[in-house]
């Protein structure tokens, strides 16, 4: 700890325990006689609050507001309160199932609202959002809430066996943490012993699919009010309707609560307290995906829609365009691939490369166990597991240039979204997980905490010392998600095998089938540390209490409050992969052409076919895949007879090679976070004027890996990766926090109707959010992304506080959040060098250079005359820091990176919330929350603009655009066509974000929850009996808009780019009319969805102190059953689809006593 941090320490915490220096003079009164020890006096820990602190669904106090036990209604943020009775009645175990029924939440899975995950490369890809299904969640239209555990930032998910309630707090709350997503927080607080009494609770349930889930609660107290541990367990096993996917965990919790000294006798010093507690847990799943594979097919039966060709920007090729000179498109095609792949390409649009200089293992047999042409009785395929996709003959003195293997690629225009599967007799996307029982992702956890507590000065004091610290491994293994892992045709998805011919000149036994292939299989283990110190310190200054007045006004009764933290998160990520080995060449110089082991080229392809030949189907909706993927992936040791060229002796050769597994790259991090908070809550006339003030400042060191390091043998030198000793990030962090809560004195209010007071209130806070050190195409460090809030709103509370309804209105801003462009910042970063790469190998495959398309035209007469243009291309201070040279021997291109290469953009959200939660009677329970809200992007990714326009206009001026960009490659392409795929494409689908609402926003959402108890009835059985309901409505929802065309465009281009004061300096052909722009005027939605649930209870005693439950639950009980759009492409069609909620239920029974 640093001596600036200790002095801040040390003067806040002074600060509010000296405040009893500064009290009245008069002594206090005298201490009553003890009474005897109760539960209600026992549960006043002002650092806790009990479960017992909440009735039915109404939640009475939070540490919310300022970490200190605040009744609920004085806390003026956005504060949503779950308790264990709404969790019990819903049956939400977890996030995944909760966050569809609160207030402005969005929650993706099998259970959520939306789809959430990520589009990369043109296609949906839930990946992550598989893996970490909790923080797929969105608070505001915002992005990922920061989850807590008691406070303490955690990554270990939510699950209700353990669970005193959860809060929800939306929006940036410095008091909670100065460092989080402004998105908000959500803290799922953990159960501690009861010390009064014994109690056992056993559940068990029962549901669809034959999912299970046990559950066991045991407090015991060893001496009463001293001394009780308490020890819950959970054992759960979901199988989902979309076979074979499951997800199954245990876990284990234990905890022990000490009471030193009960504070009952008249002492300064009062009651201390210990709390230990400490969980275990693992799980294992194949999860849900609830995006269907990408469809790639499309293209192979039909054109794409002509309507394309007036969009601005697609780029697409007129020979698809139907009514152009040039259109050539026919349906249905096969290739002849033993001619030139060039000329193939350039004579049949749609067609494409699913893999190159790469070996792929086949998978052609349903049920298939070793990979190979099972199919086939081709003795010239019998034993041979796959062959190299391409064969570059252009190096082989027969002078023919290549032979490759080719696929149906669905057009996928600049600004559009591959399209997915949106048939179920195509394939039944809902039933079945195509990737079949392939993926896995385990994890497990350890937690353990200590905290001791001491209230001091009769309990108008106290402090509490808090140590935590949490440890999780994860490891997950994707293939066929098309995802991060790659897999199959652009946009990942299923295609058609259209060669007719195999690599080696051989008839292809699976031309016309549907396939899906896996780019390499690749795996990731996760670790981390988090471990946090929090010390906290209040004292309560009560003057009005004590009828103390300054000039005939009350003082008002405050606290003070000062937090100390300390945090240290650790992270390490070990990244592998599976690579062909031989011990009898050098495969990176023979075969692959690469320089490492890690390279793509080396790693094997997984090649799945799905179904029968679709040569003689009418149309898309004719095919069937009758399989999913079966494929045994590679693993270390297996050995496979494989077929690929040998560039070292020009020729074709079948080869026996081993597989590896390696470890391909891995990362380390620190951060260390030291905070200091202080903050005053007042109360004045008798608690109707409540405020809160709050000043919390925040400093933060990353620490990062210093890199990666080979060994000579190409080997990962993992003893070479360690943390930079200096930090790469050092940051501050300042923030200011305020509150109002002000109430119509009761007086004032006593004659109105259902015992309503009426009250408002005022809030504004910020945080910042450090995230590892990034930096922008000019080298300059990015700030901390950060985040401020401004909201407002009244407070109606009804039948003596027992049902509150809170509304207000909210103004949320993040700033510097990242944004990478989709690519577009990285790529325009290693254009320059990317393409210097491509003519340093045509140089040393002795290629002459007046034979390269285009480069004669240019003006360019040598290699190194092109290097030096190529230079150039980068404007300053990129050029400086990009630094591309050529190594001594002119072999190889060097350019230094940048670290954290990313770019920005901010993020607005206004809207309105509503919340309306109590119990109107002893019998009735009831939530209802509306929320409103508008999340627009802006700001996307400027500089990345600035620097590709740079590049853009060089590429011009050192007429660069029409040479060809692989001389050493078989298929012919321009490198201003290259800009565009590798940076123009992704720059331009981000800009057109600019000014939209957030992906999937629904403007407007309501959910109601109500629970009915029956005891008032006489019916012996329907006395027993409770009933429920969950209704959720959710308004259009915003999929996507048209691009600006003609004349609006032109006024759009006027507005933004500097270079045009007029419309009337726009023609209708200059290429400025190719710039996308949304039309955010005119959106595109999709429907609306209402869905409901119901439920009904039973409970009476057994054996006479037994209190037995029985509860159905049915999820989506009734509702939408279609599938749900979530992106449309500018043209108006669906592009990407969610699969709606399953239909579940749920029988659980338990036994209390």
């Amino acid at each position: 700890m640093t001596c600036h941090s200790t002095r801040r320490l040390g003067a806040t915490l002074l600060l509010a325990l000296a405040a009893p220096l500064f009290s009245q003079t008069t002594p206090p009164p005298s201490a009553a006689p003890s009474a005897p020890v109760t539960e209600e006096a026992v549960k006043l820990n002002p650092f806790v609050v009990s479960e017992d602190d909440n009735v039915g669904y109404a939640a009475t106090s939070t540490l919310a507001g300022t970490r200190i036990n605040t009744a609920l209604r004085d806390v003026g943020a956005a504060i949503s309160i779950v308790t264990p009775e709404f969790l019990r009645d819903t049956a939400a175990t977890n996030l995944g199932e909760l966050l569809s029924l609160t207030t402005a939440t969005e929650i993706g899975g099998v259970s959520g609202n939306f789809a959430g995950g990520a589009t990369a490369g043109g296609r949906p890809d839930q990946s992550d959002s598989r893996e970490n299904p909790q923080g797929n969640n969105r608070v505001r239209g915002i992005g990922a809430a920061t989850t807590t555990r008691d406070y303490f930032v955690t990554d270990i998910p939510f699950d209700a066996y353990n669970s005193s309630g959860v809060t929800i707090s939306r929006g940036p709350n410095s008091l909670l943490f100065g460092i989080g997503n402004p998105a908000g927080v959500i803290e799922g607080s953990i159960i501690q012993p009861q010390l009064q009494r014994n109690r056992t609770e056993i559940g068990a349930r029962y549901g669809s699919m034959q999912s299970y889930r046990g559950t066991v609660d045991l407090n015991r107290v060893l001496e009463k009010g001293r001394v009780a541990f308490r020890i819950a367990t959970v054992n759960e096993q979901n199988n989902y309707q979309q076979e074979p996917a499951f997800d199954r965990k245990r876990r284990a919790y234990g905890a022990l609560t000490v009471v030193l000294r009960d504070g009952q006798q008249p002492s300064w010093f009062g009651k201390s307290t210990v709390r230990a507690s400490g969980e275990l847990g693992d799980s294992q799943s194949n999860p849900v995906n609830v995006i269907p594979p990408v469809n790639s097919m499309v293209n192979f039966f039909s054109a794409p829609n002509p309507a394309i060709a007036a969009i601005p920007g697609t780029g697409i090729d007129l020979r698809l365009v139907a009514g152009s000179p040039t259109y050539s498109y026919r349906p249905k095609v096969t290739v002849d691939n033993r001619l030139n792949s060039a000329a193939i390409v350039a004579a049949t649009p749609g067609i494409g490369v699913p893999y190159f200089i790469q070996i792929p293992v086949v998978f052609d047999t349903p049920g298939q166990q070793r990979p190979g042409f099972a199919s086939s009785t081709n003795p010239a395929l019998a034993n041979l597991a796959g062959i190299m996709g391409r064969i570059r003959y252009a190096q082989n003195p027969n002078g023919r240039d290549a032979i490759d293997t080719f696929y149906s690629g669905s057009i996928v225009p600049t600004g559009f979204v591959a399209q997915t599967l949106q048939n179920t007799d195509i394939f039944d996307y809902r039933n079945r997980l195509l990737s079949g029982g392939l993926n896995h992702i385990d994890q497990v956890f350890q937690v353990g905490n200590l905290a001791f507590t001491q209230e001091l000065f009769g309990g108008r004091g106290g402090i509490e010392l808090a140590y935590d610290q949490q440890r999780t491994r994860s490891t997950r293994l994707l293939p066929f998600s098309f995802g991060d892992n790659g897999g199959g045709a652009p946009g990942g998805g299923i295609a058609i095998d259209v060669a007719q011919y195999l690599s080696n000149d051989q008839p292809n036994p699976n031309v016309g089938r549907p396939f899906v292939d896996q780019q390499g299989i690749t795996d990731r283990t996760t670790m981390g540390l988090r471990e946090a110190f929090r010390a906290t310190a209040f004292y309560r200054l009560d003057f009005e209490d004590r009828g103390k007045k300054l000039f005939g006004l009350p003082l008002g009764n405050h606290i003070f409050t000062g937090l100390h933290t300390r945090q240290r998160n650790d992270a390490a990520t070990f990244n592998y992969a599976t690579g062909w080995t031989s011990t009898t060449r050098n495969l990176n110089t023979d075969v692959f052409q690469s320089t490492n082991s890690g390279n793509f080229r080396t790693t094997p392809i997984v090649l799945q076919y799905l179904g029968p030949s679709v040569l003689a189907a009418n149309s898309l909706n004719d095919v069937r895949i009758t399989n999913v993927v079966e494929a045994r992936v590679p693993q270390t040791g297996d050995v496979y007879n494989v077929g690929f060229f040998d560039f070292t002796g020009k020729t074709l050769v079948t080869e026996p090679l081993s597989v590896a597994r390696f470890l391909n790259g891995n990362s380390k991090s620190r951060q260390l976070i030291d905070s200091q908070s202080f903050s005053l809550k007042s109360d004045f006339f008798k608690n109707n004027l409540v405020s809160v003030v709050g000043w919390r400042w925040d400093h933060l060191k990353t620490y990062s890996s210093l890199g990666n390091t080979r060994n000579p043998d190409d080997s990962l030198n993992t003893s070479a990766l360690r943390l930079d000793s200096r930090p790469n990030l050092d940051e501050r962090g300042r923030n200011f926090t305020w509150s109002t809560v002000g109430r119509v004195p009761r007086f004032l209010t006593k004659r109105l109707p259902l015992g309503i007071e009426l009250g408002g209130f005022f809030n504004s806070s910020g945080n910042f959010n450090p995230v590892n050190i990034r930096s922008n195409l000019n080298g300059a460090i990015i700030p901390a992304p950060a985040g401020t809030t401004r909201e407002y709103g009244v407070l109606v509370e009804f039948f003596e506080r027992r049902v509150s309804l809170r509304v207000n209105e909210f103004h949320t801003i993040q700033t510097n959040s990242s944004n990478g462009a989709q690519g577009a910042t990285t790529g325009v970063y290693n254009y320059p060098s990317f393409m210097m790469d491509r003519y340093v190998t045509a140089q040393t495959q002795g290629i002459a250079f007046n034979t390269i398309p285009g480069v004669p035209a240019a003006g360019y007469s040598s290699y190194q005359q092109l290097y030096a243009a190529l230079q150039q291309l980068h404007p300053e201070p990129t050029r400086t820091l990009k630094n591309m040279r050529l190594n001594a021997a002119g072999t190889a291109v060097l350019s230094d990176g940048i670290a954290g290469l990313t770019d920005t953009s901010d993020i607005d959200a206004r809207g309105l919330e509503a919340e309306l939660v109590g119990n109107v009677t002893k019998r009735w329970r009831v939530s209802f929350n509306v929320a409103k809200q508008e999340t627009v992007v802006s700001g996307s990714a400027p500089l990345t603009k600035q620097v590709a326009d740079a590049v853009y206009a060089n590429l011009v001026k050192l007429n660069l655009l029409g040479i060809d960009q692989g001389p050493a490659l078989p298929e012919r392409q321009t490198a201003g066509a290259r800009f565009g795929s590798n940076v123009g494409n992704a720059l331009a689908a981000t800009l057109a974000r600019d000014g939209a609402v957030s992906p999937e926003q629904r403007k407007w959402r309501a959910n109601f929850t109500s629970t009915y108890d029956l005891r008032d009835f006489q019916h012996p059985i329907l006395k027993a009996m409770s009933v429920g309901t969950s209704v959720r409505w959710q308004d259009k929802i915003a999929i996507g808009a048209p691009f600006l065309t003609g004349q609006a465009l032109k006024e759009k281009i006027v507005a933004t780019n500097k270079l045009y004061t007029s419309t009337s300096q726009i023609a209708d052909n200059n290429p400025v009319m190719q710039t996308q722009f949304p039309d955010l005027a005119h959106p595109f939605y999709g429907p609306e969805e209402l869905a409901g649930d119901f439920w009904v209870g039973y409970r009476r005693k057994v054996f006479n102190n037994i209190d037995w439950r029985l509860q159905l639950n049915v999820r989506n009980a009734w509702g939408n059953d279609s599938d749900i759009p979530v992106t449309a492409n500018p043209d108006g069609r669906i592009a990407v689809i969610r699969i709606p909620n399953e239909t579940r239920w749920l029988l659980s029974s338990s036994f209390s006593f």
